[in-house]
């Protein structure tokens, strides 16, 4: 739902998506999902907005804090994210997902969302500052954006395994 750039770059179906929850699975990921949800600090009753959801892991923790007076609207570029996310987060009426991009934000009320939560999707949007436009609109005022995001050309990565991180 996010990001222009990416949907020229990667397709997410198929074998990447597979890829994709796998990897959305690892002890990393999960305490990425876990630092967002601590500092999104969330609220029963509010509403949150998920650009990009992709396979709705993030979305069903949210959807659990903000509960049934609450509101969770997740976007991908990806209709198989999409789908997944619909997918996984049945159990939650009050969390729905469309194909979106995080340069063209479209929700029937703008203003609406006491949170903006976004993790892995900048770095692939051509149009940063079009992007973070589209993200302020949406919040109400005095909401809170949380991004998490990583510059995999700077990541610096050490193991005591010298061998291993030879190869790396």
């Amino acid at each position: 739902f996010i990001y222009s750039l990416m949907s020229n770059v990667i397709k997410f179906d198929g074998e990447m998506a597979n890829m994709l929850e796998k990897w959305y699975r690892s002890p990393d990921v999960e305490e990425q999902r876990r630092f967002i949800m601590k500092y999104a600090d969330l609220k029963s009753g509010e509403h949150v907005l998920d650009i990009g959801s992709g396979p709705g892991l993030l979305a069903c923790a949210v959807a659990d804090a903000v509960g049934s007076d609450g509101l969770v609207y997740g976007i991908d570029i990806s209709e198989t994210m999409v789908l997944s996310s619909q997918e996984r987060c049945k159990a939650y009426p009050w969390a729905t997902f469309s194909v979106g991009d995080a340069c063209e934000l479209k929700h029937p009320t703008n203003g609406l969302f006491d949170c903006i939560i976004s993790t892995q999707v900048y770095e692939y949007v051509s149009d940063i500052d079009k992007a973070l436009a589209q993200a302020y609109k949406m919040l109400k005022p005095g909401g809170r954006v949380i991004i998490l995001d990583t510059d995999f050309d700077s990541v610096v990565w050490y193991t005591t395994n010298k061998d291993r991180m030879s190869k790396m």
